[in-house]
């Protein structure tokens, strides 16, 4: 048998120092003959064995520090060989430097790839062309970093006013030398160039701030060519994060800085011009948040400025003239505003929203006011004749969203839509539309009355045209049955029956007849002040037809049959009530225009013994005449729908009472609630009629606690209990 003697391998490291010794100067040669170019005479074989017998030889750390001392060198002799700091031509040749230095550090890393694969893995030293790198930034590009950014923005700012392409290449090539080296977990051009660039761009355009001569519309040109310009460099130069950077810095010195000019001054001034362009371009410009806010609150500043100014006339006599007036001017204010954003293509929904907040502080400054004016608009639109009253219509729900006091709106709304439809002096049609845009704004609950007022009518045509068909009616007969919850009456229990002429008290009972034997259960109230009566009268010279209240029209007819009366004979005669009837005869026998009947003595009051004749000598310039009911100083009651005087007085007494309602059920189920927690709850339910103040949720606790519903807490008098 063979017996096999296996030896121990020849310790590498018994000669290894000496061969190391021996080999280094051949691989220092060489390193010096790649960074020389003189690569030709090298065999890249017979280098890569020298340094894999170093690194199996364990002399891979002297291998690697001898190697990082020679780039060392050669980076020190590129430096003071070929770079000075104040070379105007410094980054031309830095870029050369670099070309040259990567192209020798690829081939030293070359040769050292099993240096880099095992000794710097194993010991977590940077790679080979990784140290040559950081070499060359500690050796040539840290000594030389002040000349190099004060060159790159000299240049820079050449470039920013002349192009040059052969300097936009020499700038890209510089960003990208820098992009290539490392400083702190990040890049050396983001930790020493960025910021530079960021500081002379704030410095190079706050000269431009400081030496420009420009109006607002003209700076606004000028600035957006500058952000033009600045983009298409700073695309083609910089990275996409410094491009950010260096927009955001210009508009916190061309626009921030400098918002008192053109946006303070500028914006009242371009919107003066109506020029579209400016303003677009400054909406444009204002992306920043805080230049964006900044806009706004200018814009709805000026909103409101223009607003205020709108004056109301003091025309008491026509209290709709004035009314119509400022409505019709506040509509083309939004009108222009409206169309100002949508021209610039600015109609987005936070820029409206604040254009609508304006208008809504403006309308609500004087919110009373601007709800009777609002719905006398909208009165005077649907008694027009014009076609096109829809539009119109529409504009003014514009305006209605942003009532924040509704109510006091649908108190006065109310009262002239009850008034439009018992003299039948608008369309069905056009009040539904009136009526569903609310209802959509609102809800239900806000037009449920009105809609009721409107079926009452369409019902009551039915009752019309089946008692004609039933019944002999003599004369042009109409009786609305309407529904007292529905429409604006005051008390229906003051309604005082009185005494018709013969044919018409005889059409009333039959009316009544023939509605019970409908309606089993129900009962009729007439209200004579809500009706009207047309009666043509044959006077000495000419003929006329005279609409009047059914109250005149009564005392009217009574001079058929009697040649003189006396005011207590009328009475007697009508049972008119004496207040009701000192109006009435006032109305037909003391303005010159209307006196159908003569008074004796003639004056302005109405006494008991005062006698009264039918005026055979009336005349008018028109055939049909409408003689309106005269409201004398001193009236102590007013019948009927409320006036225009006190629906305001009546929506402040309605929102007591809804606030006392609203409490109490908020308060039943948790029995205990502190008043913020209250307020919000209840604010919300209002929030569809009006604002709710905190001084009007204590006035509605304290009469809530005056009343025993509620008791403040002993020990917190912020919270509330619910007494059952």
């Amino acid at each position: 048998m063979f017996k096999v003697k296996i030896r121990s391998p020849r310790a590498f490291n018994s000669q290894g120092a000496t061969e190391f010794n021996d080999q280094w100067p051949f691989l220092e040669k060489a390193i010096f003959e790649i960074f020389d170019g003189r690569t030709h005479q090298l065999s890249f074989e017979k280098l890569y064995n020298v340094v894999y017998g170093m690194v199996l030889r364990r002399n891979g750390a002297e291998l690697y520090e001898n190697v990082r001392a020679t780039l060392r060198s050669l980076m020190i002799a590129a430096r003071t060989g070929e770079l000075a700091r104040n070379d105007p031509d410094l980054l031309e040749k830095l870029v050369k430097v670099w070309e040259k230095q990567c192209e020798s550090l690829q081939a030293v890393s070359d040769v050292m790839m099993y240096l880099d694969r095992v000794f710097c893995k194993e010991n977590r030293q940077l790679l080979i062309f990784d140290m040559g790198l950081e070499l060359f930034r500690d050796e040539i590009v840290k000594p030389l970093n002040g000349s190099v950014k004060r060159l790159f923005i000299e240049n820079l700012n050449e470039v920013r006013l002349q192009r040059s392409e052969a300097k936009l290449r020499l700038l890209k090539s510089t960003v990208s030398i820098l992009e290539s080296l490392s400083k702190d977990d990040d890049t050396y051009y983001v930790k020493e160039l960025e910021p530079h660039i960021l500081t002379e761009t704030t410095n190079y355009y706050d000269n431009f701030v400081k030496s420009h001569r420009y109006t607002p519309s003209q700076y606004l040109s000028q600035i957006r060519e500058l952000f033009e310009l600045e983009n298409q460099l700073d695309t083609e130069i910089l990275n996409k994060d410094t491009t950010v950077k260096v927009r955001n810095a210009m508009k916190d010195v061309l626009i921030t800085k400098n918002s008192s000019f053109i946006i303070d001054q500028g914006l009242p001034a371009i919107i003066e011009a109506e020029d579209l362009e400016s303003l677009s371009l400054l909406f444009e410009l204002c992306e920043k948040s805080s230049d964006r806010a900044n806009l706004l609150k200018t814009l709805s500043k000026r909103i409101i400025d223009e607003g205020s100014a709108i004056k109301v006339e003091d025309n008491l006599k026509k209290r709709a003239i004035p009314a119509i007036k400022w409505v019709l001017q506040v509509l083309r204010l939004k009108e222009k505003y409206n169309g100002i954003l949508s021209a610039i293509g600015q109609d987005k929904l936070k820029t409206a929203s604040s254009v609508d907040a304006a208008f809504s502080l403006l309308l609500n400054h004087h919110h009373k006011k601007t709800a009777e004016f609002l719905s006398t608009y909208i009165d005077s639109v649907l008694r027009s004749a014009e076609e096109s009253r829809v539009p119109l219509l529409d504009e003014a729900i514009g305006i209605f969203k942003l009532l924040k006091d509704k109510d006091v709106f649908e108190k006065i709304y109310k009262q002239q839509l009850s008034k439009r439809l018992l003299q039948d002096r608008s369309q069905l049609e056009l009040e539904k539309h009136m009526i569903e845009k609310m209802k959509q704004e609102i809800g239900a609950s806000f037009t449920s009355k009105m809609e009721g007022m409107i079926r009452d009518l369409l019902i009551s045509k039915g009752y019309e045209k089946k008692f004609r068909q039933d019944y002999t009616v003599p004369v042009n007969f109409k009786a609305n049955v309407l529904t007292t919850t529905c429409w604006p009456f005051r008390n229906t229990d003051s309604f005082q029956d009185i005494q018709l002429p013969e044919t018409l008290e005889r059409l009333k009972l039959d009316f009544e007849n023939f509605f019970i034997k409908s309606h089993t259960g129900r009962t009729l109230r007439w209200a004579y002040h809500l009706g009207s009566m047309d009666i043509g009268c044959q006077f000495a010279k000419d003929y006329y037809v005279i609409s009047m209240s059914v109250y005149a029209a009564t005392v009217l007819l009574l001079f058929e049959t009697h040649s003189q009366l006396t005011t207590e004979e009328i009475a007697d005669l009508t049972c008119i009530p004496s207040e009701e009837l000192t109006r009435q005869l006032f109305s037909i026998s003391v303005p010159p225009k209307t006196r159908i009947l003569k008074k004796r003595p003639m004056n302005k009051n109405i006494a008991p013994t005062d006698i009264f004749t039918f005026n055979h000598d009336f005349t008018a310039a028109t055939k049909a005449i409408k003689i309106s009911t005269v409201f004398m100083k001193g009236d102590s009651s007013l019948q009927g729908l409320s006036s225009l005087q006190n629906p305001i007085q009546e929506a402040m007494e309605d929102r007591k009472l809804l606030i006392d309602a609203l409490v109490v059920r908020e308060l039943k189920v948790p029995r205990s609630i502190k008043e913020r927690d209250l307020f919000v709850k209840v604010q919300t339910k209002l929030a569809n009629k009006f604002e709710l103040s905190p001084k009007l949720l204590s006035e509605s606790l304290a009469r809530l606690i005056d009343r025993e519903y509620v008791q403040r807490d002993s020990e917190d008098t912020a919270c509330y209990h619910y007494l059952p």
